[in-house]
């Protein structure tokens, strides 16, 4: 239990409490946690490791960084790439217009799609480089952290805790 303003030996105070979120000062860095979210990393010098705790809904979701840029994503071992929207991408400064283009068959129908190679993409104590992704044109509600990432990590599932461990 924390109190607005208190703070912790681990460097983490929480500043604001809403309905549905709180918002947290980490290290002087700002993050909002929603309700049942929780995202931490611990990082050796053998391992990297990101703790995902289950949300509503029995889902797993990321706050990442892809080239810098802030983005949320829904885990999905059943998706080939890590899959965004054509709007996430540009509000990324993703250039992925020249990139080769396909088609998709997603829940929502076919889709155009751009197969884009990523600088960087973290989670937590998790940074990987040249990382796959799919744009996707429409249809998308939620990015997706697909196994383009996932491969490179191993994934120990236990109730409602999903930890991952970067591989290579």
């Amino acid at each position: 239990m924390m109190s607005i303003g208190q703070g912790t030996e681990d460097g983490i105070k929480l500043i604001n409490v809403g309905a549905d979120s709180a918002t947290f000062e980490i290290d002087g860095k700002r993050q909002v946690l929603r309700l049942g979210q929780y995202v931490g990393s611990t990082q050796s010098a053998s391992e990297e490791k990101v703790v995902l705790k289950v949300a509503e809904g029995g889902h797993f979701f990321a706050d990442a960084k892809v080239n810098g840029g802030s983005i949320k994503f829904m885990v999905d071992t059943g998706a080939t790439m890590i899959e965004i929207s054509a709007t996430d991408a540009r509000r990324l400064g993703i250039d992925y217009l020249s990139a080769p283009t396909g088609r998709a068959n997603t829940a929502n129908g076919s889709r155009i799609v751009w197969k884009v190679k990523l600088d960087t993409v973290s989670i937590g104590g998790i940074a990987l480089n040249n990382v796959d992704v799919t744009v996707l044109d429409g249809g998308l509600t939620m990015p997706l952290l697909g196994n383009s990432f996932l491969s490179r990590t191993s994934m120990q599932h236990d109730g409602d805790t999903l930890i991952m461990t970067k591989r290579f």
